[in-house]
């Protein structure tokens, strides 16, 4: 059965947002007078919800999270839009897919705004069929519920599905959804870890998608 329906995670698979988040956390604890923190710390959390990398990275709870938490999002567009940019063939492809009439998607654990402006910067926003963040679900990566969203909004099956990230979360999300998955070995999770728990495709660059889509005609 070919696919019908690509669902791409944003930070580590289509965008290189690491500078911006190691920024813009460096600079929201700096204004709190708070303990700095590695990058490689922050790395390991990128994708999962913002409350999370600053509850395990920096170990902030109670009024001290809540506040970091508002300071990072007032900072981080201003931030990003200098700092974000697409990786090396994601533009051409997500065109190629989307002139061949696949429908794609975004599931990101990213504020909703501050995705969609990126998205519209980097000019993909619209090919988008849906754009889901952070206030669209309850439950957050690895649960499948995110993608049970866009399936549900656009009436497609998890078999006529690809879901593509570069962490574990990603492909826990895609797989518990019933959906097909792919790794790509280039972001910011480690591909030995992923590759652990059997992703339907690992690729090394963002345009094999191209293949992948080709051969499931």
């Amino acid at each position: 059965m070919r696919y019908k329906l690509l669902i791409l995670d944003f930070d580590g698979t289509i965008a290189d947002t690491k500078k911006s988040i190691f920024t813009t956390v460096k600079e929201t604890l700096e204004y709190l007078n708070l303990q700095s923190v590695n990058n490689e710390e922050v790395k390991k959390l990128i994708g999962l919800p913002l409350k999370r990398t600053f509850q395990e990275a920096a170990n902030l709870k109670g009024k001290e999270l809540e506040l970091a938490m508002k300071e990072y999002r007032l900072r981080y567009d201003k931030i990003a839009l200098n700092t974000v940019e697409l990786f090396s063939g994601v533009l051409d492809t997500i065109q190629h897919l989307y002139e061949e009439g696949v429908m794609i998607a975004v599931a990101s654990s990213k504020g909703k705004n501050s995705l969609r402006n990126l998205l519209e910067q980097l000019k993909v926003a619209h090919m988008m069929s849906v754009i889901v963040g952070e206030q669209d679900v309850r439950e957050k990566k690895p649960s499948p519920k995110i993608v049970d969203y866009i399936l549900n909004e656009l009436d497609i099956l998890p078999t006529e599905t690809i879901v593509v990230g570069d962490t574990i979360y990603d492909v826990q999300m895609g797989a518990s959804a019933g959906c097909h998955t792919c790794a790509v070995s280039y972001g910011n999770g480690r591909i030995e870890d992923i590759v652990d728990i059997n992703p339907t495709y690992v690729v090394n660059e963002f345009h094999s998608l191209i293949d992948i889509f080709n051969d499931n005609v």
